[in-house]
C-alpha cells in the first residue's frame, strides 16, 4: 500500500467515525480545532446545504478567521 492509499484510507475512516458520532451522540466535531460540539446554534453557524444544518467550522474558529482575515 502506498502513502497516498493510506492516507485516502484514514480520511474515509474519519468522515466515518463522524457520522457514527453525529448519529449516536447528537453531535460534531469542528473541521479546524477538532473540538466536539453538540448539534446546536449555540456552537455552530447555520447552513442549510448539508444535511445537519450547520457548517463545518464551530463558530469560535469562524469567528477567530474573520479576525485573523482583518
Amino acid at each position: 500500500m502506498d502513502k497516498k492509499q493510506i492516507e485516502k484510507e484514514i480520511a474515509e475512516n474519519l468522515v466515518k467515525v463522524f457520522e457514527l458520532q453525529k448519529k449516536l451522540y447528537g453531535s460534531k466535531i469542528c473541521t479546524h480545532c477538532l473540538k466536539d460540539y453538540p448539534l446546536h446554534s449555540d456552537y455552530w453557524n447555520k447552513n442549510l446545504n448539508v444535511k445537519d444544518g450547520f457548517r463545518s467550522e464551530c463558530k469560535q474558529c469562524t469567528k477567530t478567521k474573520r479576525i485573523k482575515k482583518q
